[in-house]
Order: structure tokens, then sequence, then C-alpha cells
């Protein structure tokens, strides 16, 4: 017996060992000389074993699962290796830690949702007592502005499992999505309501509850279909995502996000008009404390003296602490907005911007063609999951030395034609001819093994007249696993139940390379074998590699991401020009929406997120998020051209930030917020999302408030200039053609006696 690394010599046997030593150092040959070591081996890092067992005939696949579960269970709790840490890895250990990440995300939904009716309740609050609309009723807005989406993602799941889509742990993060994105609308609806409350109030009109909550729809439902069908198709083109778990998570939130619009408008505005009509009530009520004449302070009275003395109390104590003015802080607000407004109108600062502008989009293209793509199965797991450690010793030790190919072989036919076998050898010379290959002697191939069986047969059984099989045949390969020491080559042979006829068989070929570990250099040598397999079709030859799914998917992440993201912002542009038909302001809210788009791709790259399916899902989800902030600004700001109250470009995007600034602020914050709490799962999963999301909410906020608006000055002060200048030159060219006229003989007996005028025209009536 020889313990030697990498070939030992037992009972006159070669044994490789390759596949199960890692990390080994060896003495060198002066070290051995002496003879004092049994073994050249110094130092091991890891030992691989590979349990293999025939499945009963009465187990179901749950029973194997129990008994891959039961033998994990074992040597993770066994205290009888106290030297040795092992590692378990089978499909049931890899399935119960993908789980274990989502239900390690679900609980903290209660966190964020707590979190998010606290945040709601206190800006619903601040947004209404500054619009002095506060009523104890608002309270049930914003409670009830969390709870409609989650309504409506537990629809979704009931829905989708009815149709027969399967559950799986990633729709864990759904909850997460939709409450984070589905709480927009109604803090629009809320900011609309005081808006129109206020105005109707303050103007004195006799109205009723329908016709207030008519004109909130129609202030803000267009922009909430807008941003609402954008994120559903979104989140629909994820659905062409390779990945089927992504594909899933796609699915399920796309329906979420469809009827959480649904709920909106339905279930959320009906509880709206309960509470507004009772807040119409008490606007009948006028305190004897208030003199009538003033409106706003009429309706803070009303507010005061309904909500109770408790109310009135806490208001003014929150204030108080706060250090906050309604009036003065409101006169503040308005001296800020015009001033801004001012800003945004200049010139100066539409050159800023494109210089702004311009460094941005070029530090978005570097990041983004510096992409890479890359998927690894840990990025599936919780960081504390025995899993993670797993994969890193075998990035260490493992893959740089030792990769495997299995090559199946379906339809060998009759391996007794000669030429039928060295089709077979020639196959499996041609595998080990790649220069990455660890050497033929390293090959586990049975014929090898069956050719020196048939050797050993002939020399020792020579003289037995005895007929025995023909070599290669069905039988004789039987006679040859029966043997001991070649009982292990039956799992790699398959003989038919029926006929007991050999029909197909696999072998495995090793390869090294210290880049091994680098996904992009497994996909090249993927490449190769799969070249080497296809020139032998004729004999069923295919490859099994453990991690090909997930290396199929490297090549085409970037273009199938490219392609749904062009296909998501087309579907963006349709939806935008369906609700808002005027040409330029979709263009400019489609070039928002690639702008914030681009910055996510690019700044995600240098925030060191790799391309992958989770990412890609982010990405595509980062265009649906994107189109709410364009969209609301555009939208009230085409709008306002619509009306000829608006005489200034100033006045009309004072009007739209006015009308959208605080939900937009108040809705970007509620989701960065709620969308934090998913960091108390320490897994990529919920890193990628957090980052995304901060990344579009960021980009976007800034887009909505600075960019577009002051793009949308710039060119409308272009467009003004260019319709007075051809005006001018209009009225020019009017003035031009009089004067001829004037010269004629005609005209000339109209003249005026001194100078060269024409007499106006005499009424003669008056002379009469």
């Amino acid at each position: 017996m020889n313990l030697s690394y990498p070939i030992t010599r037992f009972i006159g046997r070669d044994l490789d060992l390759t596949p199960n030593f890692f990390g080994v150092t060896t003495y060198d040959s002066d070290e051995m000389k002496n003879g004092s070591y049994a073994s050249n081996i110094k130092d091991l890092k890891v030992v691989v074993l590979h349990f293999r067992a025939h499945k009963p005939a009465d187990w179901s696949e749950d029973d194997i699962y129990a008994w891959e579960r039961g033998v994990g269970k074992y040597f993770r709790e066994t205290d009888e290796l106290p030297l040795i840490k092992t590692y378990i890895v089978s499909l049931a250990y890899t399935q119960d830690e993908v789980v274990r990440t989502g239900l390690t995300i679900f609980p903290y939904i209660f966190v964020g949702f707590a979190i998010m009716c606290v945040f709601s309740i206190l800006t619903v609050f601040i947004g209404s007592k500054y619009q002095h609309q506060w009523s104890i009723h608002k309270i049930t807005y914003a409670v009830t502005a969390c709870t409609t989406p989650l309504l409506a993602t537990t629809t979704a799941f009931g829905i989708a499992i009815s149709l027969g889509f399967r559950f799986g742990t990633v729709l864990c993060v759904t909850p997460f999505l939709v409450l984070a994105i589905g709480v927009d609308d109604a803090f629009l609806m809320i900011n609309a309501w005081n808006r129109v409350c206020g105005k109707r109030i303050r103007s004195g009109i006799k109205d009723d509850l329908r016709e207030r909550m008519a004109e909130v729809l129609v202030d803000v439902g267009p922009s909430i279909t807008i941003t609402s069908f954008t994120n559903a198709v979104a989140f629909g083109m994820g659905t062409f995502m390779p990945t089927p778990e992504i594909r899933l998570l796609c699915i399920y939130t796309a329906i979420a996000l469809f009827l959480d619009y649904i709920y909106t408008i339905t279930i959320y505005a009906a509880i709206m008009s309960i509470g507004g009509r009772f807040e119409m009530r008490a606007e009948k009520t006028v305190p004897k404390s208030c003199d009538g004449k003033d409106k706003r302070k009429m309706r803070t009275c009303c507010n005061a003296e309904y909500n109770g003395d408790i109310i009135s109390l806490a208001v003014k104590f929150v204030f108080r602490m706060m250090k906050l003015n309604p009036s003065n802080n409101a006169f503040q607000l308005a001296v800020f907005l015009d001033n801004y407004c001012n800003w945004l109108s200049s010139g100066f600062t539409s050159i800023i911007m494109l210089i702004l502008l311009s460094l941005y989009w070029w530090a978005s293209i570097k990041g983004a063609m510096n992409t890479r793509s890359s998927l690894t199965p840990e990025k599936l797991f919780l960081a504390d999951s025995p899993m993670i450690e797993m994969s890193a010793i075998r990035n260490k030790y493992i893959l740089p030395v030792y990769s495997f190919v299995t090559v199946f072989v379906r339809n060998p036919g009759d391996l007794q034609n000669a030429s039928r076998l060295e089709r077979v050898e020639s196959m499996v010379e041609e595998f080990e001819s790649i220069p990455s290959c660890t050497g033929s002697e390293f090959t586990k191939f049975w014929i090898r093994d069956y050719k020196a069986y048939l050797k050993l047969i002939s020399e020792e059984f020579a003289e037995d007249t005895t007929q025995d099989p023909a070599p290669f045949s069905s039988a004789d390969l039987k006679t040859f696993i029966e043997w001991p020491e070649y009982r292990h080559w039956g799992a790699f042979m398959k003989f038919d139940n029926e006929t007991n006829q050999f029909t197909s068989f696999f072998l495995t070929i090793p390869y090294r390379g210290s880049n091994q570990s680098d996904w992009s250099m497994r996909l090249k040598l993927l490449k190769e074998w799969r070249a080497v397999a296809d020139n032998y079709a004729d004999i069923g030859a295919i490859i099994y590699e453990d991690e090909a799914l997930f290396m199929d998917q490297i090549e085409s992440m970037l273009p199938i991401t490219l392609q749904t993201s062009i296909a998501t912002l087309a579907c963006m542009t349709i939806v935008c020009f369906i609700f808002m038909s005027n040409i330029f302001t979709v263009l400019i809210a489609v070039s928002s929406i690639t702008s914030i788009c681009l910055g996510v791709f690019g700044f995600m790259t240098l925030w060191n997120i790799d391309l992958d399916p989770i990412s890609m899902s982010t990405l595509i989800m980062s265009i649906g998020l994107s189109v709410d902030f364009p969209a609301h600004i555009t939208f009230h700001y085409y709008r306002t051209g619509l009306n000829p109250s608006f005489t200034s470009i100033k006045e009309r995007m004072a009007h739209s930030l006015k009308a959208i600034g605080f939900p937009l602020l108040q809705c970007s914050a509620s989701t960065v917020l709620f969308v934090l709490s998913l960091l108390f799962v320490s897994c990529y999963m919920s890193e990628v999302f957090v980052k995304a999301i901060v990344l579009v909410i960021g980009l976007g906020i800034t887009h909505a408030l600075v960019v577009v608006p002051a793009i949308l000055c710039a060119l409308s002060n272009i467009y003004q200039y260019l319709v007075d200048y051809k005006d001018s030159q209009s009225t020019s060219s009017q003035a031009t053609r009089i004067t001829k006229i004037s010269q004629s003989p005609m005209m000339r007996r109209f003249r005026s006696p001194v100078g060269n005028k024409v007499l106006p025209v005499v009424n003669d009536d008056a002379s009469r």
C-alpha cells in the first residue's frame, strides 16, 4: 500500500485522490528520501466525500429528501468529530437554505408596515396642517394607505395560485415592493383632497361630496393611472427573464400592482368619501369664536373644535416642539417656491443643468460599459448560511485544481463493432486533448478498466476451453461489473430492465486551472465541451455540468436586459402618450425615464452590483418606478398649459410643483424608509433591492424637482421666443404689405393733404 498523492496504490490498484483531496501540500523528493514519511502529503485542507445510495422501490421523492436532511442533520449536530468541521451539500439542504432566506425576510413586513404607518400619519399630519385641512379622519386615510397595497398583494397571491402558478420563497419580497410602490397613489389622493377642500372653502362654493371626490379623481386620476400601469407593465416585462424564480416574482408583483390600482380608485376612494362626509359636516359647524370672515381661520377653528381638546392640544404641542407655524411657514414656502421657479426659468440654470447632466450621463455610461455578468448560487442564501462558507472553500481550494464534465453516451450501439468502439474512444481522446484537461489517467472511463479485465481473463483462463461470452457483449459486461474491484462501474452503465441489453453509459473527465473559479472562463470551457460533443451526435453524446444552467444565462443576461428595457420603455412611451397627447411633454417624460434608468444601471455597477437575474429584475423594476417622477410633473405642467389663467411659464411651474412637490417627497421618503427594513435581513437579494430603490428614488426625485422642471422651463422659453419672433415677423410683413397698397394710385385719393397717411374712414351716420 502506497499512500501517495495524487495516485495511491492499494492492493495492486491505482486510486485517484484528486476528486477527494484538496489544498494538498506535498513533501519534495529530498524530504521523502529518508523514508520516515508514510505518505508524501504534508498538509491537507479539504476532503470531499460523495455518498451515493440506491433508492428503495417504495420510496417517494419526499422520502429521499427526508433521508438527505437526516444525514445532513447528523453531521451538523454531532459532537463526535471535534477536530473536523463538516459541510453537507445536497439538493434538499440547498432548497432548505433558499426557503430560510425567504422566511427570514417575511416577518420584517410587519416591522416595515409599522414604520410606514407612523411615517404616513406624521407626513399626512404635516401636509394637512400646512393646508389647514387636518382632521382626525386623516389618520384613517394614512393607515388605510398602507393597508390597501397589502390587500392587493394577498388577493394577487390567491389569484395567481388559483391560476396554477406555484409559490416560491422569493415571493416574500413582493409585499415589500407593492407596499413601497403602491402607497404613493394614496398620498397623491390625500394631497389632492386637501387642495380641493381648501379651494372650495376659500371660494365659499356650496358643493357636495360627489363633486369634491370627482374633482380629486380628475386631478390625480391620470397621474395615478400612468404610474400604476407603467409599474405593472415593467414587472410584466420581467416575465421574459430566464430565471424561473425571478419570473415568478415579476408575475406576482405585476398582478399585485394592478390590483392595488383597482383598490385605490375603489376601496380607498370609498374610505376617503366616508371620512370626507364627516369633514364636510364639520365645515358647516362654525364655532362662535370664529367671526366667519376669515375662511382659513374658520377652517382651523372647525378642525380644533371637531377634533376635541385632546387632539387640539396634541397638535399645538407637536407644532410647538417642532417650532412650526403653519401660517408663517406657508408664506415662507410661497416665497421660496417663487424664487425657486425664477431660478429654474433662468438661462444660467439651463446652462448649469446641461453641464451637470453631461457629467452625470458620462459617469452613468462609463459605469454601464464596465458591467459584468455574474451568477453564483450563493447569492440566494443568507449571509450566515453554511452554504456561503462552503462556496468560498470551493472557490478557493476545489475549482482551481478540479472540475469535471460528465459525458453521456446515449447511443453507443454494438461495441463489438470495432468502428463503433473506436468512435467512442476517439471522442474521449478529443475531450482529453483540451489544454486544461488534467490527464487521461484521471478520466473515469469504464472501457479502459474493462480492457484490463479482458486481458486479465485471457491470461488467467487461457487454457480454459469453456466458451465465455463475447467481449463487449451485454452478458460479458454484466459479468465485468459483478467483480468486486469493478463493481463501482455499474453506476456508470445502464441496461434495459426487460432485455438486459446494454443501452448507455457516462464517463467523467477532469480539468484544472487557476482561473476556473471565474464564471466567464468556465463558460468558455463549457463551450469547448459542447463543441466536442456536437461532433459525436451519432453516438448520442451530450454533456452535463452541475452549474451549466447558471453559466448559460451569463451571455444572455445583457442582451435580454437591453431588449426588455427597450420594450418596457416603448410601453412607457405609449402609456404616457395616451394620457399626454402633447408630443413635446411625452418626449421630455420618456427622456427623463431613460436618463434615470441609465443612471441606475451605471451606478449599480459602480456600487459593486454585477448583472445577474436579481439585478436584472431590479433594473426592469427601476424603469417602472422611474416613470412616477417625470410623469407627475410633466402631466401637471401639460395641464397648466391648457388653462388660460396661467399667463407665464413661472406660474405654470409654480402651480405644478405646489401640486405634486410635497406628495413626491412624501412618496420617495416612504418608499426608501420602508425598503430599508430589508436590510435587517443580511442577504444579497435584500442588498440589491435596497440599492436599486435608493438609486431610482434619489435620481428620480432629483429629475422630478430639478432636472425636468429646468428642462421644461428652458424649452418653454425657447418655444415662446420662437413664437414671439414669428409673430413679430408676421406683424412686420403685414405692415409692409399695407405700405405698398397705400402707394398705389387707387389709394392716393384717400391720402391726407398733409403727410403720406391713409385717411380714416368717415362714419356717414355720425355726420347725419
